[in-house]
């Protein structure tokens, strides 16, 4: 697949998860939905999360900070931190919902977040 009609898909799916996410928040009632509901609210969230934060990773890997990686590279990179920018979105939200958000529960989660990606980059090393 060309990094042209990567945009291009990804911008689709994008698109299609932001519309699907506006439809959900307008037609559903969060106070008499039922569990299905929110949990489709959130899997819809992190897709839209993670396509947005996708895009604008390569975009701003490519065109603005001019990597000199290959383009799967600065994809691959781009896709895994949009990954783990969205988990952390997503998580925090769903904590804050509940009450439970504070900084000793974010703490952690951002330590578990940098751990992965401190495994991810020493998987990486070890491929060179």
């Amino acid at each position: 697949m060309s990094f042209k009609w990567y945009l291009i898909l990804m911008s689709l799916g994008t698109g299609i998860a932001w519309t699907a996410l506006v439809v959900l928040i307008q037609t559903v009632d969060p106070f008499e939905s039922g569990f299905l509901n929110l949990v489709f609210f959130y899997i819809d969230l992190l897709l839209s999360l993670i396509g947005t934060f996708s895009i604008l990773g390569v975009v701003y890997r490519v065109a603005i900070r001019k990597s000199d990686q290959l383009l799967i590279k600065n994809v691959q990179i781009s896709f895994r931190h949009s990954i783990l920018f969205a988990l952390i979105a997503v998580v925090s939200l769903f904590l804050s919902a509940n009450y439970l958000f504070h900084w000793y529960v974010l703490f952690p989660l951002l330590i578990v977040m940098v751990f992965v990606e401190y495994l991810f980059l020493l998987i990486q090393e070890a491929r060179r």
